[in-house]
């Protein structure tokens, strides 16, 4: 059911593999296999950040993660990176997502390895910046060095004038 699953959903065809995935998940607990229920709901998640029905996917998340968090990388490493989208303006919770992905294990993909390891310098880049504006110029692209120079500068211009 799982296999079939990731099929429906790498078809687009979201509520067959949302169903299928909670399946196997169901299917897997009354197994007493916690790794495999967990890992169908993480997979679920992934489905449905994508899918872009985030709500859905931080409760999905929040169940796998409550059912096995040793041998399941990938629900705390999307949670993360759902928490980071939907922050906002929200310091502390922002500084929470950050600090789940930075803790995140390796994941059991290559596309999703690489958006963890992009995250993980993204991520050092901006909280070594955030220390000191000499850390710009270690940005990977114009965009980032330019950002940050100008963060700097408001952020000394803002403290000179409300001191």
């Amino acid at each position: 059911i799982y296999y079939h699953a990731k099929w429906l959903a790498e078809r687009n065809y979201a509520r067959a593999a949302e169903w299928r995935y909670r399946e196997a998940s169901r299917l897997a607990r009354e197994a007493k296999r916690s790794v495999l229920a967990a890992h169908a709901l993480s997979r679920l998640g992934y489905f449905l950040m994508y899918w872009c029905r985030l709500d859905d996917a931080r409760e999905v998340l929040r169940e796998s993660e409550r059912l096995n968090t040793k041998a399941n990388p990938l629900a705390p490493f999307l949670y993360g990176v759902l928490e980071r989208r939907t922050a906002g303006s929200d310091g502390d919770r922002l500084r929470a997502a950050e600090e789940r992905i930075l803790a995140a294990a390796a994941q059991p993909s290559e596309e999703l390895e690489t958006q963890r390891t992009g995250l993980v310098r993204e991520i050092s880049f901006w909280r070594a910046a955030e220390a000191s504006p000499a850390h710009c110029l270690q940005g990977g692209d114009v965009a980032q060095v330019v950002v940050c120079f100008w963060a700097h500068l408001f952020s000394g211009l803002s403290g000179a004038a409300f001191g």
